[in-house]
């Protein structure tokens, strides 16, 4: 059926995307009785949310920017081994407001309101992933075995210092290790490293897309259906439809869950969103040669290691630029010769080097809760580095308002009327 068809069927709701968040919600609303259709023109999980650290962070409670941050950008930018890349034309450009946005969150009371913020979040992610694990029958990719920070100095830098201290405010059990713990602990790591810290409550799962793909699988199973279609345009209203491949498909709630692509599809509704898209590289090693009981941070370096089902996972790049711009895989190559000061018996002569755009917000929030004028419509990305770790919060939140139930948490803090304000 066609644009306008009145007899085209209308369900409960039509999540847009199919990444962890948006899979996280459909399978909340399916469970809820809601009658749900996800629409996404790749296979589920098959962007960011198969690419990422797999680290629920749930110990992590400051955003990205923090104090002095601004001082750090210019080596950042020059030297061609450091983990941040901004094309020129993004800065100057349409991510002018962004990063005038993301300066104003460096300030000792913002990044204290985002880390309370941040903190409610972690503290519900257990709560809310393990229904939705269960559901999809996939305990085995979950796995409690905390977070190893590793830093060449003999204490941690006073950045990384100011990230634990965050954490340690909200409760969140740090713990310093010495130079003979982590030879205990990781005895492939080599001289370089001069101190460590844990954090024990870390969680991490060792196949993200095979989480997205177990999610996606219990939806279809229990009556979902998924759509792998390009999704043009948002109609509101009060028969809200979503255009898709030229067919509209009708909805009484529309989620909206479609990542950095999401902006797009706002502008013509008038909002002005603001997310860039932070593109992440990662190092996929079959045969790395590395074992590892826990994911381990190179703290100095900005790598992230982690046991995956398939090897190991090197991740830890920012590049902001365009979504759809052609990926510089050699971005990627930097995490090896990163990792190797630290493991010299790394083995990438296999890697395989994989990019993807997640959807990021100047205060490392996401943006989620309903349309602030638009009824029928919900907000639910820009989740940025922390996808993973807060789609379950998120799709139960917006499950609950679709309900009519008090939601889980207060998602006033996480609403887009946070940017109209500015």
């Amino acid at each position: 059926m066609r644009e306008g068809n009145r007899r085209a069927p209308v369900h409960d709701a039509i999540v847009v995307g199919a990444g962890v968040v948006g899979m996280s919600t459909a399978l909340y609303l399916q469970d809820r009785g809601y009658s749900v259709l996800v629409v996404d023109p790749r296979k589920p999980g098959s962007a960011c949310s198969s690419g990422n650290s797999g680290s629920f962070g749930i110990g992590l409670t400051a955003p990205i920017g923090m104090p002095g941050m601004l001082r750090q950008v210019p080596r950042l930018l020059l030297h061609p081994d450091e983990p941040l890349f901004i094309r020129p034309d993004v800065m100057l450009g349409h991510g002018a407001l962004w990063f005038w946005q993301f300066a104003r969150n460096l300030h000792r009371a913002r990044v204290q309101t985002i880390s309370a913020v941040r903190a409610a979040l972690n503290a519900r992610v257990l709560e809310t992933l393990m229904p939705l694990v269960d559901i999809a029958d996939c305990r085995a990719l979950i796995h409690h075995r905390g977070m190893l920070f590793l830093f060449e100095a003999d204490k941690p830098s006073p950045m990384a210092q100011a990230r634990f201290d965050v954490s340690t405010a909200h409760g969140i059990d740090v713990r310093p290790l010495t130079r003979t713990d982590i030879e205990a602990m990781v005895p492939q790591a080599g001289s370089q490293v001069g101190c460590g810290v844990m954090i024990p409550g870390n969680w991490h799962c060792s196949n993200p897309a095979g989480l997205v793909d177990a999610y996606a699988g219990a939806f279809s199973a229990r009556g979902g259906t998924i759509r792998m279609v390009p999704v043009s345009r948002i109609v509101p209203g009060d028969r809200p439809s979503v255009i898709a491949d030229g067919v509209a498909l009708h909805g009484r709630n529309i989620v909206l869950c479609a990542g950095v692509w999401s902006r797009e599809l706002l502008r013509p509704l008038g909002y002005s969103v603001p997310m860039l898209a932070e593109r992440g590289y990662h190092l996929m090693m079959p045969r790395s040669g590395i074992t590892l009981g826990s994911p381990v941070t190179l703290a100095d370096r900005n790598v992230v290691m982690t046991p995956m089902d398939g090897g190991l996972r090197l991740t830890g790049v920012s590049e902001f630029t365009p979504a759809d711009a052609k990926p510089k895989h050699g971005r990627a190559l930097r995490l090896a010769r990163q990792a190797r000061r630290y493991f010299p018996d790394l083995d990438d002569g296999n890697a395989e080097p994989w990019v993807g755009p997640r959807p990021s917000t100047p205060d490392s929030l996401p943006i989620v809760g309903r349309a602030p004028h638009h009824r029928g419509l919900f907000f639910a990305f820009g989740h940025g580095q922390s996808g993973l770790a807060h789609a379950s919060v998120t799709g139960r939140i917006i499950a609950d308002l679709i309900g009519g139930r008090p939601p889980l948490l207060d998602p006033a803090p996480i609403a887009f009327s946070r940017f109209e304000r500015l």
